[in-house]
Formats: C-alpha cells, sequence, structure tokens
C-alpha cells in the first residue's frame, strides 16, 4: 500500500523522487514512523531506488531493535535502533519537532534502548505486564509505575534501569509541538482533565502533557540523544 508524501508530515522534510512514499506499519503511530525502505533510501541515502531498499531488507541485513527485519514496510518510531552489520552502522531514531531524526550511535549502545511505560495491569501468577511505548510487554513486579520509563536491553527485553517520572529528573518531549526538548521536570500536575509536567530548558519553562513526555535520565540522559 502506498500512501502520498504530502500526507505523512515526516515525508516533507525529505521529498525525493515520485508522489508516493512507503506507508509503515507496526507498532509505532503512522505519524510518528518511517518505513525500513524509506529509512534507507530517503534518509540514510545507502539505496537509490525502493527496489533495492526491499532487495537489501528481504536478504535480512536490517535489524531493528537487535531483530532481523524483512518487511520493507515495518515501520521504525521513537527510540528504535536500526542496525546494519556489513556497514557495522547503527543508529537511533528521535524525534525532532514534528520530524523524526536519524542519531548514529556507538556499537555499545546497540542493544540499548528506552522505553515509556504506557499501561499495566495484574496477570496470572501474580505478576505485572507492563505495557511499553513501542508496543512491547514486560512482565515484573510491581515496583513501577505508568509514565516511568525502563531502559532495556534487546531483543533481550533485559531492564537495566528504571527512571521514575518526578521532579529533578531529565524528561525529553517526544511528540507534540515541543518534541524533541530535553530538560528538567521543576513541576508536576495530576488533575481530573489534564496529567502534565513543567520542564525547564534552555528555552525556557514550557508544559507537556504526560502523554508527550518520557523520563531519559537522572542527572544526565542514559543513551545517546
Amino acid at each position: 500500500m502506498r500512501l502520498k508524501r504530502l500526507a505523512h508530515p515526516l515525508a516533507k522534510a525529505k521529498r525525493k523522487g515520485g508522489k508516493f512514499t512507503v506507508r509503515p506499519r507496526g507498532p509505532h503511530p503512522l505519524e510518528r514512523s518511517i518505513a525500513l525502505a524509506t529509512l534507507l533510501r530517503d534518509y540514510l541515502g545507502f539505496v537509490e531506488k525502493y527496489k533495492e531498499a526491499r532487495k537489501v531488507i528481504r536478504q535480512g541485513k536490517i535489524l531493528v531493535d537487535g531483530r532481523i527485519i524483512k518487511d520493507h514496510r515495518f515501520g521504525v518510531g521513537v527510540f528504535d535502533v536500526v542496525e546494519i552489520p556489513d556497514m557495522n552502522k547503527f543508529y537511533r531514531i528521535l524525534p525532532a519537532g514534528k520530524r523524526l531524526v536519524i542519531k548514529e550511535i556507538s556499537e555499545k549502545e546497540k542493544n540499548l534502548k528506552l522505553c515509556k511505560i504506557i499501561g499495566k495491569r495484574a496477570v496470572k501468577g501474580g505478576k505485572i505486564q507492563y505495557n511499553l511505548h513501542d508496543g512491547r510487554n514486560i512482565l515484573g513486579e510491581n515496583t513501577f509505575n505508568t509514565q516511568d520509563s525502563l531502559l532495556i536491553e534487546v531483543p533481550s527485553q533485559k531492564i537495566v534501569e528504571h527512571i521514575p517520572l518526578k521532579e529533578g529528573v531529565l524528561c525529553l518531549a517526544y511528540a507534540g509541538k515541543n518534541a524533541g526538548k530535553m530538560g528538567k521536570v521543576v513541576k508536576i500536575e495530576r488533575g481530573w482533565r489534564l496529567n502534565r509536567v513543567q520542564i525547564d530548558t534552555e528555552e525556557g519553562l514550557f508544559w507537556v502533557p504526560f502523554e508527550n513526555i518520557i523520563p531519559v535520565g537522572t542527572t544526565q540522559p542514559t543513551i545517546t540523544l
């Protein structure tokens, strides 16, 4: 299935080729994801045509979060790690306003991913199932809260670090008009209509609703941003 470039906000910044682009599919929202084929051609410039991108992907030469992905329409989104072993290249997907940008990272970070807890529920065996922003689920004890984030190893999903949402931690806006801005939480407001946090950045103070923010570290980010 194809998607008109003008209908996809991320495609506006990188308009190359014809009228259509590949419609991404997967765990991330359409407006915040990039199809692998589009990533290889338009963002990284490793191929000139979608046909070449599809071939490379079908051959199993692209990994996302440590897993081989053979679907050229698979949509990568915020904090996903894309690995190209043949080139020894590693990239993290990051937010930047209405766009997503590609950040090259070191090999030592290729198996680290930051995920936000967007839901939790009790399951059989007395465990808690945590639902993360990228569609994955993790089982654990009832020790974390929604809006917190987890630094995990991929693809094993081993929890490396827990970052709670509280005053004083660093947070990154990953959606909305302030996407890409990072700063320290100075105030948290919880109400019956709106839950939000106030962030202190180099550009000043601003408010962000809970659903658009993710804790990224205490004194500094736990991953390269």
